[in-house]
């Protein structure tokens, strides 16, 4: 009883190699493969780079609308200031004229 249930268990040298030639990958299947997998990197890491290329124009719009409004409360302040004649026009100009967001010299004129 015991030889039966070693015999089952003993694996032949030709079910071995049926096996192996049935599962094996040749060398050219190999380099296939892995040109398959590199073009497949390749590809996802340009998809990641687009995605983030999104995200950071994105969160730059996000910014400058921001920016854009608190530009907006200086230069009511600086209006304000010049209408209360503790700014002079040409301090206004120069302000008004600063970055981020210069004023035009046609809005200056106004201010």
């Amino acid at each position: 009883m015991e030889e039966q249930n070693q015999n089952k268990d003993t694996v032949t040298t030709n079910e071995i190699m049926d096996f192996l030639v049935e599962h094996m990958a040749t060398k050219e299947e190999l380099k296939e493969e892995i040109e398959n997998v590199r073009k497949d990197m390749g590809k996802l890491k340009l998809d990641l780079l687009d995605a983030m290329d999104d995200k950071l124009a994105n969160l730059k719009w996000d910014m400058i609308v921001l920016m854009r409004g608190e530009d907006q409360n200086v230069v009511t302040l600086v209006e304000l200031l010049q209408s209360k004649k503790v700014l002079t026009s040409d301090e206004a100009k120069g302000i008004l004229a600063m970055k981020p967001f210069p004023q035009l010299a046609a809005q200056l004129g106004a201010a």
